[in-house]
């Protein structure tokens, strides 16, 4: 492996739910796509990979139903043309005010802006209201879209 090809394993706190849609054994951004196993992602091979990276600081009051809409999300997430990947993770240690990270991973530039739009209107069917919900549950959250530049890596 080298330094623009690393492999990331999903918790376990997902492993109920079923494969993404769309993923596929010849899927050639992904070398291993089963939610239970490790997902390498190669720069040098696939440069135009997008990531959705949200952090959030959830009181523990509203965990359980912080983590069930984070589930319904990714369930709705895994039906969209161009997701390949999820991961959670929860903090350890360190001064950030954040105790959990997410990361979803995009096929291109593209399938994330199609994306940004797919989830709009879903939450729209569903009346869910992102910024009602933080505010009502008391979470903050730093939110945003990212490539990984080869020349930074």
């Amino acid at each position: 492996m080298n330094r623009r090809e690393f492999t990331l394993a999903l918790l376990p706190v997902w492993s109920s739910l079923a494969r993404p849609a769309g993923l596929s054994n010849d899927n050639p951004a992904v070398t291993e796509v089963s939610m239970h196993s490790p997902f390498t992602i190669d720069l040098q091979g696939h440069p135009h990979l997008q990531f959705r990276i949200d952090a959030f600081n959830v009181p523990a009051s509203s965990r359980g139903e912080f983590e069930e809409a984070m589930r319904r999300n990714l369930a709705f997430l895994e039906t969209v043309s161009g997701f390949l990947h999820h991961m959670v993770f929860e903090k350890t240690n360190g001064p950030t005010e954040f105790n959990l990270v997410t990361i979803a991973v995009w096929e291109s530039p593209e399938a994330i802006a199609a994306a940004g739009e797919k989830v709009k209107a879903y939450y729209q069917s569903i009346g869910f209201d992102v910024q009602a919900t933080l505010t009502r549950l008391g979470i903050t959250a730093s939110l945003g879209y990212y490539n990984a530049p080869l020349a930074l890596q």
